[in-house]
């Protein structure tokens, strides 16, 4: 068999040669982090990084305000406007403020992502991506504040499995609840 689209993604992001089980640095095209988690990412970065560090491109980075929006609470009021001026100070345009959409979806609908890109998010549903040809994964803040120092997160390139579904689904269940 031939190369995955997966391994295919990371050769071109890793700038080398992988297989399957190889731990590797990855260059990331997108960098996106949530209201809900967004404050804990800067926050980290300009503690390891400190306040005036610069992010790698501020054209690579996003911000979505989708899971607090409207806020509900100062606590939260707070973490949106630390992102806001974080934004700012970094010269990061693409923010999509309260009542763009959801993350993913608003990235996707910008026409941001395309197919083969490497993509990380505090969200855990980041996966979806890979409707499109992406190899999108969530992290952790950490990880995100780390991918903002230079453009890289290292991965371990996953295996593929194939499935085959034959038949018909009875009436009532959809892809959704194969899926599960």
């Amino acid at each position: 068999m031939g190369k995955t689209a997966i391994v295919k993604i990371m050769e071109r992001a890793a700038g080398k040669p992988v297989k399957v089980g190889d731990r590797v640095w990855c260059k990331i095209d997108w960098s996106t982090a949530r209201d809900f988690g967004g404050a804990n990412c800067v926050l980290q970065f300009e503690k390891e990084m400190g306040a005036d560090a610069k992010v790698w491109d501020p054209e690579k980075i996003a911000f979505t305000f989708d899971l607090q929006a409207p806020s509900h609470s100062e606590k939260v009021s707070t973490n949106q406007k630390i992102i806001r001026e974080f934004a700012k100070k970094q010269g990061i345009k693409r923010v999509f403020d309260i009542n763009h959409g959801i993350g993913q979806h608003v990235m996707l609908e910008a026409g941001m992502i395309k197919p083969g890109d490497v993509v990380l998010g505090t969200d855990s549903h980041m996966n979806l991506l890979g409707g499109v040809g992406a190899f999108a994964t969530g992290v952790g803040n950490s990880d995100i504040a780390a991918s903002w120092i230079n453009g890289t997160n290292w991965f371990r390139v996953p295996e593929t499995m194939k499935i085959e579904v034959t038949g018909k689904f009875q009436k009532g269940v959809c892809m959704r609840d194969l899926l599960t």
